[in-house]
């Protein structure tokens, strides 16, 4: 008794029936029901007034009606297990509550009584039925509000708990239940780490969703089924900071990610606009270096000579060169660097200057220049580049032109007769053997007859599609330019540069674009 005592709910006195009905009454019973929120949610089975432990309305009506002597109360280790009536064992919370199963509103679980007095109501129907008699009314603040949300009186609170006790259909909320609620809440945030920060937030999302609804179906299939409640409320508000948190980690880390991004992408446009500029600064260097036609031969008119080079890139591996030996021969070149970019730009330039510096010399004949370029070339080319070329001597007094190709395209000649193809290579690229002989060809130009040198840029320049301009399309511009002896260096540079144009479009150039044309007068 003294356990039972300190677990139910105590009232310090209780507020009896008048003196003739106490007298005449089978049993005593308590009619309190503490609010939850002001909502009815538990009832209890027993509770103590003073020192004495007194059954609850509903259990004493069923002892009355059931003819049993007495309530039987259970104590476990944490309180109240059960209250018996008879055969009727009723589990409670360990404070002697139960939590009430209602039901939805039944307006036929209630007669009038002034109907049954006055004959209206056949008695027959409170036969074998346990009949609760209670003044209700809005006046008499008996009505509640359950956990079902329905204003009902306060007697229905007792009868529907009686229909529970027959129908089997109590609530229970185990000791047991707190460590299943543990346990999902654990096994949910440790599935919501490890699969949360490997997901976008777009997968992220659907997950937890899932999870919550996956708790609150467990939950609600537990009520359903067995009468169990399981508090589904606290796990996913308790989940719910979970996900906040990891929600927040992500969107923290996605700033930051964001933020390094930008710094990165601010990084490499700031690098990349140095090294445009640089690159910027070198092609006009690189192109600096290359002669001017209009201006390289001042009052000369026993030959005209034009020249084009345009990088593919930034800066290229073409070159091109010529200058006055002396008061009668001129000095041409044109040249295809190995390679692309940088490394090519580079070895251009020095090429070109070597070139430029043996010739200038004083070497007798265009052999020892090509072969002394070779040497000086194979010595300062750390990078094993090559470098094909054709360079030429022109006598502008008698027209004699002295040519030496190292492994590049053979030249045209251009005059009345068309466009005819010179002897090609007949020595390997520069760079490639240490001391070759480059031998020399040698032609006699007629009055108004042109050379045209070119690098492969011209012949595998491509179109969007992946045609080549070819060497044949090359011939027959030539040839239409030419007029007979009436062509002029620059209009066949021109031409050849505007039908290339022409063919590659909008296509990025596959190849550095490098033409020398050299007419002789007479």
């Amino acid at each position: 008794m003294n356990g039972a005592l300190k677990s139910v709910w105590r009232f310090p006195q209780a507020l009896a029936s008048l003196p003739l009905m106490q007298a005449a009454a089978s049993g005593q019973g308590l009619l309190s029901a503490e609010l939850e929120k002001g909502v009815v949610r538990r009832a209890p089975l027993v509770g103590a007034v003073g020192e004495a432990l007194l059954p609850s309305l509903s259990m004493e009506l069923l002892r009355v009606a059931t003819g049993a002597p007495a309530i039987e109360v259970t104590l476990d280790r944490r309180g109240v297990a059960t209250v018996s009536v008879g055969d009727l064992h009723v589990p409670t919370q360990p404070d002697g509550t139960v939590w009430v199963n209602f039901s939805a509103p039944a307006p036929d679980r209630y007669v009038s009584a002034l109907d049954l007095m006055r004959g209206r109501l056949d008695p027959a129907l409170l036969q074998n039925r346990i009949v609760i008699v209670a003044l209700t009314g809005l006046g008499l603040t008996d009505y509640k509000t359950n956990a079902r949300g329905d204003f009902l009186p306060g007697v229905d609170v007792h009868a529907q708990m009686i229909e529970s006790f027959f129908d089997g259909a109590m609530l229970r909320r185990p000791a047991w239940i707190n460590g299943l609620e543990v346990a999902c809440f654990a096994i949910a945030s440790l599935l919501l780490v490890w699969l949360v920060p490997r997901l976008r937030l777009r997968a992220a999302a659907p997950l937890i969703g899932s999870l919550a609804l996956a708790v609150f179906g467990g939950g609600a299939l537990l009520y359903t089924r067995a009468g169990l409640l399981f508090d589904a409320g606290s796990v996913l508000c308790a989940l719910a900071m979970v996900s906040l948190s990891l929600l927040g980690s992500m969107l923290a880390a996605a700033v930051r990610d964001r933020k390094s991004s930008e710094l990165a992408l601010q990084l490499a446009r700031v690098a990349a606009a140095k090294t445009a500029g640089e690159l910027d600064a070198a092609r006009r260097i690189q192109m600096a270096t290359l002669p001017n036609a209009a201006t390289a031969f001042p009052g000369e008119t026993r030959f005209a000579l034009d020249a084009l080079l345009e990088p593919a890139r930034e800066v290229g591996g073409d070159l091109y060169d010529f200058f006055m030996l002396d008061a009668d021969r001129v000095f041409f070149l044109i040249g295809d660097v190995s390679g692309k970019c940088l490394p090519a730009s580079l070895f251009m330039v020095v090429a070109k200057a070597l070139a430029k510096s043996i010739a200038l010399r004083g070497e007798s004949d265009m052999a020892a220049i090509m072969n002394h370029a070779n040497r000086e070339l194979v010595r300062e080319n750390p990078e094993m580049l090559f470098v094909t070329g054709v360079a030429g001597i022109l006598d502008a007094a008698s027209g004699e032109v002295a040519l030496c190709n190292a492994g590049h395209d053979a030249p045209r000649r251009l005059g009345v007769d068309g466009v005819a193809r010179l002897q090609s290579a007949d020595g390997p690229p520069l760079c490639v053997m240490d001391d070759f002989d480059y031998p020399v060809q040698r032609y006699q130009l007629r009055r108004g007859e042109c050379l045209c040198l070119s690098t492969d840029g011209i012949g595998e320049a491509m179109d969007a599609a992946g045609n080549l301009y070819g060497n044949e399309r090359l011939d027959a511009l030539l040839a239409r330019a030419v007029h007979g002896d009436t062509a002029m260096p620059a209009d066949v540079v021109r031409a050849v540069r505007e039908d290339v144009r022409a063919h590659v479009g909008d296509a990025e150039p596959s190849d550095d674009l490098t033409l020398l044309v050299l007419r002789w007068n007479g």
